[in-house]
């Protein structure tokens, strides 16, 4: 392997291995909410050091100007420091950081009573004590980058727990199987192995890639065009089943085959589709399955008949499988995506949107 592939590879490994609780101060997100905290904290000190209101704003111009120096520089060591800080423990990690945080401060405190020595004007800074000045900003930093790590840390944790919580959610839609689904799935393929052996040994295939993206615990994202194939595979299944009560209608031609989607999104509502939708009913019905896409947002409905007597203040038997599906999107797309369910004209819609992504 050459160096530049083995370069790319660590790169990638480190991406993917990031388990840093402190935020990326490399994006533009994370540097504008560090500079809003720190022009909050310039203002503070400004209220609480200055009471002639005629040079506040000339006070609060030095102070916010010394500010953004210690944050940006911060912000700027700990992007570069990133790669190696994420190969440290967590403590190990917070201790660099706060380190970094207090040796900028003061060497900017230096800098700045040096640059007065050499004749700056003095006129917010007359009354100055060079020692306590160094100490009082090393104090001040002190006290606001802990609650800061302090805060990233339990966020961090917050996060993970969600994640965990996700996953486990994952597994336990993929173990859910219902039991007369399987029965008479082998009942099909029992009755066609006689009758029509090359549309019995399909429906084994179908039914064994459906049992397999199912079972397997260790992928929880795949691209449309397998969600897609899978979701075709299960309805296959079931138009079988169900014998020419279940109809299909797909509208997905719009979406693109490389887009991101949560493992296992698509199934299950198809699922409750079929078992709340289609089943109660003595003719059947038609489930409509239409993809949008405008720009770079992506739409999916899925929509099924009700029976006539159903009930409007909510599908019971539908939330579970769409409160994990919800909660899956949120945490994939970081809360950039929404799924939500309406009843119109006796027929049950779930709506998903979400971004157009094809890597993560």
């Amino acid at each position: 392997m050459s160096p530049r592939k083995q370069k790319k590879v660590k790169k990638e490994t480190v991406s993917k291995n990031d388990d840093l609780f402190l935020p990326d101060f490399c994006s533009i997100r994370s540097i504008f909410v560090v500079v809003l905290i720190g022009e909050m904290l310039a203002i503070l000190l400004t209220l609480a050091g200055n009471t002639n209101l005629s040079s506040s704003f000339g006070y609060l111009g030095l102070i916010s100007f010394f500010i953004l120096w210690i944050v940006l520089l911060s912000c700027a060591l700990l992007c570069w420091t990133r790669p190696y800080l994420s190969n440290l423990s967590q403590v190990q990690a917070g201790f660099i950081a706060f380190f970094t945080i207090q040796i900028i401060t003061g060497s900017l405190s230096c800098l700045v009573l040096y640059l007065m020595q050499q004749g700056i004007d003095k006129t917010y800074f007359d009354t100055i004590i060079p020692s306590g000045f160094i100490a009082g900003n090393l104090i001040i930093s002190t006290m606001i980058s802990a609650l800061l790590l302090r805060y990233f840390y339990i966020q961090h944790n917050w996060k993970w727990q969600i994640k965990a919580e996700a996953e486990a959610r994952v597994q336990a839609l993929q173990s859910r199987i219902r039991p007369h689904f399987l029965f008479n799935s082998m009942n099909i393929i029992a009755s066609l192995t006689r009758s029509d052996p090359a549309l019995a040994e399909r429906t084994v295939l179908d039914l064994s890639d459906l049992f397999r993206a199912n079972l397997s615990g260790n992928k929880n994202h795949s691209k449309w065009q397998d969600e897609l194939q899978l979701s075709q595979q299960y309805l296959r299944i079931e138009e079988l089943r169900l014998d020419n009560r279940l109809f299909i209608e797909w509208k997905v031609d719009a979406f693109p085959d490389d887009a991101l989607l949560p493992a296992l999104t698509l199934q299950p509502l198809l699922e409750n589709a079929i078992y709340h939708g289609i089943e109660p009913l003595s003719d059947g019905g038609t489930i409509l399955i239409r993809a949008n896409r405008a720009g770079n947002h992506l739409s999916l409905l899925i929509e099924n008949p009700l029976q006539e007597e159903h009930d409007k203040n909510g599908q019971h038997g539908n939330q579970i499988a769409q409160d994990n599906v919800r909660q899956r999107l949120a945490l994939f797309f970081q809360e950039r995506s929404s799924l939500k369910a309406k009843i119109i004209n006796n027929r049950y819609n779930v709506t998903l949107t979400f971004p157009y992504i094809t890597s993560l």
